[in-house]
């Protein structure tokens, strides 16, 4: 669209997006203006005008100067490093407006849309004022609604919702209380609203960037005072320009070592520079992160950890004091600090410190410092930068929030798959400032270089026949298992299997294939099974697992497992299980043929989802779907490989 085109322009200088832009455009003035002059003639006489008033932000000037002189230096290449951090600037932007769109669609839909709207509470009825309680001093709404589904993030008090104003504008409050009994919420408006009560609302998920615009806005002003990337952060330079990795006594072009020793050497051996380590599914990517903490800490290096989720800084700090313990390492009485202000405010917990106050954060010198991208933004890193900063779930990370936590560390860890779950980008970005920061790393491959980083190539999780299916697919044959995985067998067999749905007119949920699944699940219960270690066990609720696309799908299935006395069996959509393993797991696709695709055919048939939920599974991987949804087609190359790897699963897969 138009905001690609002029981000076009402004890397490269040529005129040639600007006249694109220009008949992008022309038409619909050109109708907008006839229809103003009609409606202006409609107009009775008499009617006093509103007085309109535009208010440009000096953030949005301050932006587009950065921009021109990084386009200057760029000198018409778009791919140069000083055009990339230029589009990146704006990358915050263009994500708030992709995801407000779907929001102000809904709003202004009928109400019966809105009724079916996911994340959305339609036909409201005001039912009185809620006067204000403790520090809030806004009256709120209470609203009344007739029955529909409600998204349980509306539980949630303080949780945004938007809603249109009287003159389509979006605005945004928060719930500050929820009845699904009674269908009531109560809204507290923006403190300034004055105008009509909202007819509908609908979940803001949308985060503001915080302290992570004025970082970017930090290193791009660095880099303009330099006269080129060199100006960025050491580590940041060597990424965005595409430099090799570079360690201290270490040749150019040599290969790196995948053992926990050699890594934590040139972990260590970084000189101002960053490192990727991709581990699919098993592979122990966080055992090596936690011995290279511990290395650091012993060493009397200060490390910080970040990723796209607490749970997962949690997760990389626990496994690093679980290996000090394993194995009797004394580190000193070192700190972990983990700033989380979503959680209730808490003390110590199991050797990690979760502070009441962000200052608290900064006030003592620990060791091993966690947060998300928004806390490694603040000034008081890039005043005094910590020795190593870990990026964990690098693949779902974006290189602008990487750019925006660059001052933060002298040398950059980055671990992570972005053949797993990806990042969340939902707008078109130009270039390449869209990619996740291990999809920028690797360049259009599937797997790192030898040289360029170290892929994990040994699973301990999947046996063979599950593991050579995800090997071939989706890293280029790289990936196999250990020998002890062979161990792991079922009664049933090991390996892959569809199990073939009949069913017609289903999109986000589908009965046929939760009843399918349920009864495989029930008669496997009870059947014999044997562990990596060759020990005989019995099949169990939690030795199963199932994902699915859709949330709709995923409640249906709740259902049901609790009514056949399966309360154990987990089930869910991809995003819940990354990480996460089963002796058992079934894949449910839900959609009955091409046509009830909700979300797109990118969506149901992506290769990173189908990845995550096959290499779930420690011994059986069961494809649920139709066969109508098989010969779905493909108008794009793109979507015909997407089709085909889910085909391919099928070709290699046995019916039970």
């Amino acid at each position: 669209g138009a905001v690609v085109e002029y981000e076009r322009f402004m890397a490269t200088r040529d005129p040639a997006p600007l006249a694109n832009i220009e008949a992008y455009n022309r038409d619909d003035v050109v109708a907008t203006k006839a229809l103003r002059d009609w409606v202006v003639a409609q107009r009775p006489a008499g009617l006093t005008w509103r007085v309109a008033q535009f208010v440009r932000e000096n953030a949005n000037e301050q932006l587009d100067g950065l921009r021109a002189e990084l386009a200057t230096l760029a000198a018409g290449d778009p791919d140069s490093p000083e055009a990339l951090l230029g589009q990146l600037l704006s990358y915050w932007s263009r994500e708030k407006a992709a995801a407000e769109m779907p929001l102000r669609a809904t709003l202004r839909s009928s109400a019966d849309a809105a009724l079916e709207a996911v994340g959305a509470i339609g036909d409201l009825r005001f039912a009185g004022e809620v006067a204000p309680e403790g520090r809030r001093r806004t009256t709120c709404w209470r609203f009344a609604y007739p029955k529909q589904e409600v998204d349980s993030d509306f539980d949630e008090p303080g949780k945004e919702v938007a809603f249109l104003d009287g003159e389509g504008r979006l605005r945004v409050g928060e719930v500050r209380g929820h009845d699904p009994e009674a269908r009531e919420v109560v809204v507290q408006p923006p403190g300034t609203y004055e105008g009509p009560l909202p007819r509908a609302l609908a979940l803001h998920r949308a985060v503001a960037p915080g302290a992570k615009w004025d970082a970017l806005q930090d290193v791009a002003r660095r880099v303009v005072a330099a006269g080129s990337i060199a100006g960025a952060p050491p580590a940041l330079r060597d990424l965005l320009g595409g430099v090799a990795p570079r360690v201290t006594g270490r040749d150019a072009g040599a290969a790196f070592g995948d053992g926990v020793e050699e890594i934590v050497s040139w972990v260590e051996g970084l000189d101002d520079s960053y490192a990727p380590i991709q581990g699919p599914p098993g592979t122990g990517k966080t055992y090596r992160g936690g011995h290279v903490i511990v290395s650091m800490v012993r060493d009397a290096k200060r490390v910080g950890v970040t990723g796209p989720s607490h749970s997962a800084i949690d997760n990389l700090m626990r496994e690093a004091l679980k290996v000090a313990h394993d194995e009797g390492l004394d580190l000193g009485g070192a700190s972990f600090v983990h700033w989380d202000d979503n959680r209730a405010p808490r003390g110590p917990d199991r050797g990690i410190d979760y502070p009441k106050k962000r200052a608290e954060v900064f006030a003592g010198a620990a060791a091993v410092v966690g947060g998300t991208s928004w806390l490694f933004a603040a000034e008081e890193f890039a005043r005094e930068p910590l020795d190593l900063l870990i990026v964990d779930e690098a693949g779902q990370v974006s290189l602008a929030d990487l750019a925006a936590m660059s001052r933060a560390a002298s040398n950059l860890l980055l671990l992570g798959d972005p053949l797993q779950l990806a990042n969340v980008a939902q707008a078109v970005h130009p270039g390449r400032s869209g990619q996740s920061v291990l999809e920028y790393v690797l360049n259009g491959r599937a797997t790192l270089p030898e040289h360029w980083g170290v892929f994990l190539r040994t699973t301990r999780r999947m046996h063979p026949e599950v593991c050579d299916f995800v090997s071939r697919q989706f890293y280029e044959g790289r990936l196999e298992s250990d020998e002890a995985c062979l161990n792991q067998r079922t009664a049933f067999g090991t390996g892959l299997r569809w199990l073939r749905a009949e069913h017609e007119g289903n999109s986000v949920a589908s009965l046929e294939e939760v009843r399918l699944v349920v009864e495989q699940i029930r008669s496997m219960k009870g059947g014999r099974f044997v562990d990596r270690a060759g020990a005989g066990r019995v099949l169990e609720d939690s030795h199963f697992m199932v994902v699915v696309p859709y949330n709709a799908q995923r409640r249906l299935f709740r259902a049901a497992l609790d009514e056949a006395g399966l309360a154990g069996v987990e089930v869910g959509t991809v995003d819940k299980f990354q990480g996460r393993e089963a002796v058992v797991v079934f894949f449910s696709m839900t959609a009955s043929s091409e046509d009830q695709i909700a979300r797109g055919k990118e969506f149901l048939f992506s290769r990173n989802r189908l990845n995550v939920a096959v290499s779930r599974a420690r011994s059986l991987a069961y494809l649920v779907c139709t066969e109508a949804l098989l010969d779905a087609r493909a108008a794009t190359v793109d979507t015909m490989r997407l089709i085909s790897t889910v085909n391919a699963f099928v070709e290699r897969a046995s019916r039970p």
